[in-house]
């Protein structure tokens, strides 16, 4: 889901004073300015994954719950989640994880080994089930094997493709016959760069 800040806020601020918190002692807690909590609280800032994280914990509260959603507030050990971001569209001449490609945040399973996740766009690879408006989640690492889908960065779009090696060249296949293979030669491979391994896809909940 969407990352809701005044959402997040007004729940935020109902949980600390349930727990006798003030904006300085969370910001003690986080190792942050009381500014940036307080701003948190009036939703104008959404945090960061680690921050949301030590926020649940501290509280013991769902990450579902803290992002808005209708479940329930307490949180079981098993059930505590974690927070990774989720990218937008990245901008040209922008670090990947620069503060501008950030779209919110998505609570994912302590176990699920992945560390951010990317909204796709378009229909290039729908032969592999994955459709405009899904959400992939990715675990970050600078290559993968043969045939495995990726999202690559290339010329600072982020493209999530099938990556073939081959000693003279690199190929990024779409799975859909309308669209033509993406291929690099050697001397290009600095115009490019895997980011990650796609996990799991979840489609879009409209």
């Amino acid at each position: 889901m969407a990352f809701d800040k005044i959402g997040f806020g007004k729940r935020l601020h109902a949980i600390m004073k349930e727990n006798g918190d003030t904006i300085y002692s969370l910001a003690t807690h986080l190792g942050l300015k009381p500014s940036t909590v307080s701003r948190y609280n009036n939703g104008h800032y959404v945090p960061k994954a680690p921050v949301l994280d030590q926020i649940c914990r501290r509280y013991g509260v769902s990450p579902q719950w803290l992002m808005g959603e209708d479940v329930p507030k307490t949180a079981s050990t098993t059930s505590m989640g974690r927070f990774i971001p989720v990218l937008g569209d990245v901008a040209a001449g922008l670090p990947i994880w620069a503060e501008e490609n950030y779209n919110g945040h998505v609570a994912v399973d302590p176990e699920e080994h992945v560390d951010f996740a990317l909204r796709v766009r378009g229909d290039s690879m729908v032969g592999a089930r994955i459709y405009n408006g899904d959400l992939v989640y990715v675990r970050r690492q600078p290559q993968v094997e043969n045939g495995e889908i990726a999202v690559v960065l290339v010329d600072g779009e982020a493209t999530v493709k099938r990556v073939f090696y081959h000693p003279d060249k690199l190929v990024l296949r779409p799975e859909n016959e309308a669209f033509a293979d993406m291929v690099y030669q050697k001397a290009d491979a600095h115009d490019l760069s895997v980011l990650g391994k796609v996990v799991f896809v979840k489609g879009r909940v409209e």
